[in-house]
């Protein structure tokens, strides 16, 4: 049974990804049973519904599965990397992790997200680059507006350091208090 999730949460380019995967790291490394989940992979498929740009559905029920598979592994704690928006995909997407989340916004200066953002991009991908800058400033707005119940981290240092940043801010940086063995 998953017994708890950190969810990073933030703008495109604001490092959930790179972040989520050292906490994974580092829980893994002092014993915890612990998944990471880039919340992108479960909703890349096309085409998507008008009414359901971003995939939240699909995602949704990937996510559930997904979390079974873990839960079976033996999983205990989730990090979860992805962007919630509303109350109502936060709802969402608790239901399918059944466990309690704990969200967590990093944020960015925009020079930096729009940095991250290039080198993610680069020349390979222009009209995804665009898309991404644009995106950016418009989903800072939303989330500020969203109201959802967020702890908020900077990063605008190594990945290690926001991971501990973070860990301290969710109050995950001590033993987690969740046995740890397959159950």
């Amino acid at each position: 049974m998953v017994a708890r999730a950190l969810w990073l949460n933030g703008t495109v380019g604001a490092g959930k990804t790179t972040v989520g995967a050292v906490i994974a790291e580092l829980l893994a490394d002092r014993g915890e049973a612990v998944a990471f989940i880039d919340i992108d992979a479960l909703g890349a498929a096309w085409p998507r519904s008008s009414d359901d740009p971003f995939n939240t559905r699909l995602v949704a029920d990937n996510l559930a599965a997904v979390r079974a598979n873990f839960a079976a592994a033996g999983v205990r704690s989730l990090v979860v990397a992805g962007v919630i928006q509303d109350r109502r995909q936060l709802d969402r997407y608790q239901g399918a992790i059944g466990a309690p989340v704990t969200l967590v916004r990093l944020v960015a200066p925009a020079p930096e997200v729009a940095e991250r953002l290039r080198r993610r991009h680069g020349e390979i991908d222009p009209s995804g680059l665009r898309w991404h800058v644009d995106r950016a400033p418009t989903l800072a707005a939303l989330l500020d507006e969203a109201g959802l119940p967020m702890l908020e981290v900077s990063n605008i240092g190594q990945p290690d350091e926001t991971a501990g940043a973070v860990l301290t801010a969710a109050g995950w940086d001590r033993p987690s208090g969740v046995d740890s063995s397959p159950g």
